[in-house]
């Protein structure tokens, strides 16, 4: 690799450097290998990124994952894959190739205009279809919306080959009497054609007629122009946006033309008299590029940025710029493929981000090298390797901490930006940066090597902590894969223990199926040694979770070769349960909007937001809530003291005292956020909302009818049981007496009541024998019932073995039952399971809260999750990192131990907590 450095420009040429012939053996070429520095030392981007005698034409796929380049000899395409940074496949032709064009987005439709009139079509497998042109070619366009070829050659015709019919066209015919060139805008489809006689013609493909022509040859005389002894030809043609055409000419001039001007506002003169045979933009850069020299200036003022000549043994042919990076490829009439990186031009491109951190380090270390061969810069001369080598510093301090690398981590804050945060700290701090090892590349390793050292740390630590009453946690989500377009399935996968919980991992799996979940949560139980250990699985009631045959859970308890106790989400069964409610009053909606929901969220910017109708206006509603609006205002404000984990449960609770007319000084509402299916607190939220404006917003005699009596279930019926859902003591009389709750409801509304008691008895999951075994650590069950209960213990099991949760006929075979009646000997496998002892039952349940035993064992059931809340935060993290910092999905796993763990440990910023120890 050589390194260049011009006008204070970085340019490196990574196709510099010895290499070794293909015929010497393994022996001769590890001998050369250990004698020859300078072959040691080489980079080898692509392996064999050369032609056996000369490069015509370089090309780079719109994916960014091939590069297609022509040469000789014999006439050949080679296709070169970044993924795999080697040569793919090879093709070789009858006749040397002009010029080619890759119609698809990968390798697999490539067009061919050879020196013999021929163009070649080539498919993934090989060679297509073959056939002539009246005229020898010179260039070719694909135009994408009409599926036209336009050629242009020897002749005044720009011919239309239509790719779908098969067919030429009529063509267009041309004022000058040969076409050198064509290029055409991706912004409008205007196609412009160069012609011999030094004009531009411009045509519009709609109107297939020539709407402008201009003469160039006049604007390229400037004031510092050479004499030109030839008649200035258009040779190169080369779009910028919409508006900024570049136009190089035969005797070395480009011209910068906005097409709206026919006046070039910038003319550059390469000074060499030679044709110009490519340009090209990047950012404010223009390159152009001649046989023997490619010169990179502003394309505003036209000063040099740099410059790369091609020296005494070769000359350039041809030149691709790698979309959104400083890396360039030149086809020369050498037999290597010329590779030159400028990292002001853009960074390096991601299949080879390396680069980034190598040249890094080479400005703070490495001499700059010049070589006959080639130089940079014409009006510069090389110092001497003296004058700019860098004498070796004193030792550098590492900054980067374990509790920083983590901080930056939190913060999503990148490797470069991390460099300017610490230099710009350092600076303030009055340290000196000379003294600081402070540069992206070695603060990308520093925080690898600490990521990978702290998440060794807390699985150590975690391993050794003793863990009770261990339960996972999984929820999946679709993500836009780092890969590319292409989506795939993430997997949050999460443990808890009491107050512990513990990240496991969020691998990426082929579907959501049950197999592949189930698959993805063993794995990660592997990796964490917890097979043995876990006793329950939470997570939410879809089929593929715990479908009968093939859920997630029933085969992860195949796969542990034991039973594991299922706690079904419990938020997850409520949220099913408003939307049977809201279905049966507003219709079920199979579109991903909804359109009552669409029509609110535009007509809320016309609303006055402190004109708000209260339930007391509505005498029906009013009536209902006559005899209980008080005591479900005061669990709204008692529920309001505690912390809430989500804004939205927040908005939920307030929107309903302003139902219930209590609106306080100054009530606020929210603007309407988005909704989809699948949040149902979204629903409650835009239901309450638009009852609420009823007056302002237009509704129909049924949707206010609906939208009132959905309002009406929510606030009378759902908020409590909502937020009393995710106590896990609780949680089988909580479903008994919701249950009855629902059926009673048919007084009010049956409609409503019918459809959410249909729905409910479906997810009568926490009143099988196992789970019913909650209720004995429920204080608020009464003495009476759980004499009843240990009674009960001695009872055969009522449901078949594999069965996983309580089938009722009707709502009413519930009346008059508590929890003992769902107690039988099977209740005892609560107890081994989660090794809680079992003596307390011996004696009177009035003395149970004097018992050291069961208050032990409560403490421990409380802490029971039964709500997969956890996994869902664990999607959440995976969202806000899926994109940042690392596209190494092993990196990221190890990042997101890391952000889970600081949260943990910093919740806040307060001084107190930042002071503590990572």
């Amino acid at each position: 690799m050589q390194v260049l450095d011009p006008n204070n420009v970085k340019v490196y040429n990574l196709s510099a450097g010895k290499s070794l012939p293909d015929w010497l053996s393994d022996r001769k070429r590890r001998a050369l290998l250990n004698k020859d520095v300078d072959i040691r030392q080489r980079i080898e981007l692509i392996q064999d990124f050369e032609m056996p005698g000369v490069s015509t034409s370089i090309r780079m796929s719109r994916d960014g994952n091939y590069i297609m380049a022509a040469g000789i000899y014999k006439p050949r395409i080679r296709c070169f894959e970044v993924d795999n940074l080697a040569m793919k496949f090879e093709r070789c032709f009858d006749a040397e190739a002009v010029t080619f064009e890759i119609l698809s987005d990968d390798y697999s439709k490539l067009v061919f205009l050879q020196c013999d009139r021929s163009i070649e079509f080539h498919a993934q497998y090989g060679r297509y279809h073959r056939l002539r042109i009246p005229k020898y070619g010179r260039d070719m366009k694909y135009h994408y919306p009409s599926c036209d070829l336009y050629l242009v050659g020897v002749s005044s015709d720009i011919y239309r080959l239509n790719l779908e019919r098969g067919q030429f066209l009529n063509p267009f015919v041309s004022e000058g009497s040969e076409l050198n060139k064509i290029a055409m805008n991706p912004v409008h489809d205007l196609i412009i054609v160069g012609t011999k006689e030094g004009r531009i013609e411009a045509w519009d493909p709609r109107a297939r007629d020539r709407v402008s022509s201009l003469d160039c040859s006049m604007s390229c005389m400037t004031d510092n122009s050479i004499e030109i002894e030839e008649f200035p030809s258009v040779t190169a043609l080369q779009f910028n946006g919409a508006l900024t055409l570049g136009v190089g000419t035969a005797t070395g001039q480009v011209l910068l033309y906005d097409i709206r001007s026919d006046k070039p506002f910038k003319v550059k003169d390469h000074m060499y008299g030679l044709p110009i045979k490519n340009i090209d933009f990047c950012q404010d850069q223009v390159l152009s590029m001649d046989s023997a020299i490619l010169k990179i200036w502003n394309r505003n003022t036209g000063s040099l940025l740099t410059s790369i000549e091609a020296g005494n043994n070769t000359e350039f042919n041809d030149l691709c710029l790698v979309p959104n990076s400083g890396m360039m490829f030149m086809a020369n009439e050498s037999n290597k493929i010329l590779t030159y990186y400028i990292p002001s031009l853009g960074p390096a491109p991601k299949w080879c981000g390396f680069l980034d951190s190598l040249t890094e380090e080479l400005e703070e270390k490495e001499k700059v090298v010049f070589d006959s061969s080639s130089s940079v810069g014409s009006d510069h001369e090389p110092l001497s390797e003296d004058t700019n080598r860098i004498q070796p510093g004193r030792s550098r301090v590492n900054i980067v901490t374990p509790k920083v690398m983590a901080c930056f981590d939190k913060c999503k804050i990148s490797d470069r930006d991390a460099t300017h945060i610490l230099s710009s700290v350092a600076e303030a701090l009055g340290h000196d940066l000379s003294s600081l090892s402070v540069n992206r590349s070695t603060i990308q390793r520093s925080r690898q090597k600490l990521r990978s050292e702290r998440a060794k740390q807390l699985k150590e630590r975690f391993s050794g902590l003793d863990l009770d009453a261990i339960v996972i946690h999984f929820d999946g989500k679709l993500f836009s894969s780092s890969k590319g377009s292409k989506k795939s399935d993430r997997l949050a996968v999460i443990l808890t223990s009491g107050d512990a919980e513990q990240l496991l991992g969020i691998p990426e799996i082929e579907s959501s199926s049950g197999r592949n979940q189930a698959t993805a949560v063993y794995g990660e139980l592997i990796n964490w040694d917890l097979v043995d250990k876990i006793e329950a699985l939470c997570c939410d009631t879809t089929s593929s979770n715990l479908g009968r045959l093939n859920g997630a859970a029933i085969l992860l308890e195949q796969m542990l070769e034991r039973e594991i106790l299922i706690l079904p989400c419990r938020h997850h069964i409520f949220e099913i349960i408003l939307q049977s409610a809201f279905e049966s009053k507003m219709g079920d909606t199979t579109g991903p909007d909804v359109p009552l929901f669409k029509r609110f969220q535009n007509e809320w910017p016309r609303m006055n937001k402190n004109k708000l109708e209260s339930s007391l206006s509505d005498k029906r509603v009013k009536r209902i809530f006559s005899k209980d609006r008080a005591e479900i205002l005061n669990f709204i404000s008692d529920t309001l003291k505690y912390q809430l984990p989500r804004d939205d449960y927040k908005e939920f609770l307030i929107l309903a005292k302003y139902f219930l007319g209590e609106f306080g000084s100054n009530p606020v509402i929210y603007a309407p956020g988005a909704f989809h299916h699948a949040r149902w607190m979204m629903k409650a939220i835009y239901s309450l909302k638009i009852y609420l404006f009823r007056g302002q917003f237009e509704l129909s005699e049924s949707e206010l009818k609906g939208i009132s009596d959905v309002c009406v279930f929510i606030v009378k019926v759902y908020i409590k049981a909502w937020f009393t859902s995710t106590r896990s003591v609780k949680a089988p009389q909580h479903d008994i007496e919701f249950l009855q709750i629902l059926s009673n409801y048919r007084k009010i509304d049956p409609v409503i009541s019918v459809a959410t008691v249909s729905k409910f008895m479906s997810h009568l999951w926490y009143l099988i024998p196992e789970a019913a075994a909650f209720s004995f650590f429920d204080n608020d069950i009464s003495v009476e019932c759980k004499r009843k209960m240990v009674i009960a213990l001695s009872d055969e099991n009522p449901l078949e073995d594999g069965e996983k949760r309580i089938k009722l006929q009707a709502a009413e075979d519930i009346s008059g039952k508590d929890v003992s009646n769902f107690i039988s000997c099977s209740s005892y496998k609560f107890f081994e399971r989660f090794h809680l002892s079992s003596d307390f039952l011996k004696e009177d349940p009035s003395t149970w809260l004097e018992n050291p035993q069961y208050l032990k064992n409560r403490e421990i059931v409380k802490k029971i999750k039964v709500v997969n809340d956890t996994a869902e935060r664990g999607v959440k993290l995976f969202e806000e990192y899926s994109q940042k910092l690392t596209k190494s999905d092993e990196e990221r796993q190890r990042i997101l131990q890391v952000v889970s763990d600081y949260r943990k440990a910093f919740p806040n910023v307060k001084k107190s907590t930042l002071r503590k120890k990572l």
